[in-house]
C-alpha cells in the first residue's frame, strides 16, 4: 500500500522511525513529503505530522513533540498515561490529533535506548538493568508497547481509507544457544580438571566428582554435549537455530574450551553444518576492539562461515560503544538486546530494527534483534521452577503472536545437564520450543 507522510520538517529522526515503521513492520511505500498542497491533492494514504492546517484532507494526524527536532541527549520530562489501555507517554493535547501523544517520539526514544545514554548506576558487569528502565518502573516491559501501538494505529488508517493490506508479517521464531562451555569436563587443561576435582570433594560434591571422572576415561558423555540433542529437536520442529560460540583466551568470565583447540575447531564445524555460527564477544573483548576483531576472524576461519552475527556475553552491552566497535570488525546483526534479570522487550518491540546512533545523529547498518526469553533469567535471577518458567514463557510467546513479531529464546547448552541445578529444564525447554514453533513462519527460520 502506498502512503503519504507530511510534516513540515524533515529530519534524520523522523525519517528513521517512519522508515522502520511503516516501511520494515507494515509494509507500505512511503512518499515523504513538505509540501502541504502536494500532500493535499495526493490520492495516497495519507498520515500528518504536526502542522495541522486549516484545510484538512482525510487524514491520520499525530501531534509533534519538540523531542524530534532535538540533536543533543539530555534527560526528558516524561510523564505517563493510558489510551486505548495502553501506556503513553510525550502527550500533547491538541484536539485536531487522532493521538492524545506522540506516537513516534515515543517509539524513537524506546527502540533507540534513549535513556541508556544517559548516566545510570551500572551494575557489575557495567550493565543498564531493567528496573532502572521506563518500561520496569511503569508495568510494560513485557508487552512489546511500540508494535502494539502500530497495530493499534494501522487499524484505524485501514478503517478511514478502506483497504485491506496486500501483504503483512508473520510470527516466527528463532531459538538461539550460547556456548559458554561447550564440554563440562572433557577438553580442558590438565589443572583446570584437577583443580575442579578437588574442589567437588571439598565441597562434598561427590557425584560431581565420580561423573567427572567416568566422562574423562570414557565411560559416558560429557553432560554439556547437547547439541544432536538439540539439532534433533529443532528439526522436528522445522527450525534452525544460531549457535553464539565464545571464542577468547581464558580468563574470568571466559572459561570456555581454548578456541585453538582441536575439539573446539571440530565442535565449530559439526554445528556449522547444518546451522548459522554467530560470534559471542569474550567478556574481555568488550573493552578492546582488537581483540574482538582477532576472535571474529578466528571463528570465521574456523567455522567456513562469514561471521556477522553477534550477542555480547554476560550481555554486556553499553551505547553507544558497543555497537560501534561490532561494526567495525563487520558484525552486521546483534542478538543482545534484552535484560538478564527480567524477561520481556527492553526496547519494547519484538521485530529487528537497525540500530540509529544517537551521538552521530544517523541510521547505522547495524541490525538489532531483539531476544525476550532467556534460560538464566528464569532459573537464577528469577528463581522460577521449569513448570512456573513454562507459565511465564507462554506469556510472552502469546505477546510476540499478537503482533506478529519475531520470537527469540537464549538457551544455554550447559542447561540441559543436571549440573548446578537443572533438573526438569531440558523437558521444559522441549516443551517451549514446541509451543513457540507453533504457526511459526518460515522467512526467519533459516535467517
Amino acid at each position: 500500500m502506498n502512503l503519504i507522510f507530511f510534516t513540515k520538517k524533515l529530519n534524520p529522526r523522523i525519517e528513521y522511525i517512519v522508515k522502520h515503521l511503516f516501511i520494515e513492520v507494515l509494509d507500505y511505500s512511503i512518499e515523504f513529503t513538505i509540501d502541504y498542497n502536494h500532500f493535499v491533492a495526493s490520492d495516497k494514504i495519507r498520515i500528518q505530522y504536526g502542522s495541522f492546517q486549516g484545510v484538512k484532507p482525510p487524514s491520520f494526524l499525530i501531534p509533534r513533540h519538540d523531542f524530534m527536532s532535538e540533536t543533543d541527549i539530555r534527560s526528558q520530562d516524561i510523564t505517563f498515561a493510558t489510551d486505548h489501555q495502553f501506556p503513553s507517554f510525550f502527550t500533547i493535547n491538541n484536539p485536531e490529533a487522532d493521538l492524545p501523544f506522540d506516537f513516534l517520539s515515543m517509539a524513537f526514544y524506546l527502540l533507540t535506548r534513549y535513556e541508556e545514554y544517559l548516566p545510570f548506576e551500572a551494575d557489575k558487569h557495567g550493565r543498564f538493568t531493567a528496573n532502572q528502565s521506563q518500561a520496569f518502573k511503569y508495568n510494560f516491559l513485557q508487552q512489546p508497547l511500540v508494535d502494539q501501538w502500530l497495530i493499534f494505529i494501522n487499524d484505524q488508517l485501514k478503517e478511514r481509507f478502506q483497504f485491506t493490506p496486500v501483504k503483512s508479517k508473520t510470527y516466527s521464531y528463532i531459538p538461539t544457544i550460547d556456548i559458554d562451555f561447550g564440554w563440562a569436563y572433557l577438553h580442558k587443561d590438565s589443572w583446570r580438571s584437577f583443580g575442579a576435582a578437588m574442589r567437588d570433594l571439598l565441597k562434598g560434591q561427590f557425584g560431581n566428582f565420580s561423573s567427572r571422572f567416568a566422562v574423562l576415561r570414557g565411560r559416558q558423555a560429557d553432560p554439556y554435549f547437547k547439541f544432536d540433542f538439540l539439532n534433533e529437536l529443532h528439526q522436528a520442529n522445522g527450525l534452525k537455530a544460531v549457535y553464539f560460540f565464545l571464542f577468547g583466551a581464558h580468563g574470568t568470565y571466559d572459561k570456555n574450551t581454548a578456541p585453538e583447540h582441536p575439539a573446539m575447531h571440530q565442535l565449530v564445524r559439526k554445528i556449522a553444518k547444518e546451522n548459522r555460527i554467530g560470534f559471542h564477544p569474550s567478556y574481555a573483548s568488550n573493552s578492546d576492539v582488537n581483540q574482538l576483531g582477532k576472535e571474529t576472524n578466528d571463528l570465521t576461519s574456523i567455522s567456513g562461515q562469514t561471521i556477522n552475527i553477534s550477542r555480547q556475553h554476560f550481555l554486556k552491552l553499553s551505547f553507544p560503544e558497543t555497537y560501534r566497535g561490532l561494526l567495525s570488525v563487520g558484525i552486521r546483526s546483534d542478538y543482545t538486546m534484552g535484560y538478564a534479570e527480567e524477561l520481556g522487550f527492553r526496547a519494547s518491540t519484538c521485530h529487528p530494527f537497525l540500530w540509529y546512533d544517537l551521538e552521530n545523529e544517523e541510521e547505522t547498518k547495524l541490525t538489532v534483534y531483539p531476544f525476550q526469553v532467556m534460560d538464566v533469567t528464569l532459573k537464577n535471577y528469577l528463581g522460577l521452577s521449569p513448570e512456573e518458567a513454562s507459565e511465564s514463557c507462554e506469556k510472552i510467546i502469546e505477546e510476540v503472536r499478537a503482533v506478529n513479531g519475531t520470537l527469540i529464546s537464549i538457551w544455554h547448552n550447559s542447561s540441559f545437564s543436571s549440573l548446578m541445578g537443572w533438573d526438569g529444564w531440558q523437558l521444559m525447554y522441549e516443551s517451549f520450543v514446541v509451543s513457540a514453533s507453533e504457526k511459526s513462519g518460515k522467512e526467519n527460520k533459516a535467517l
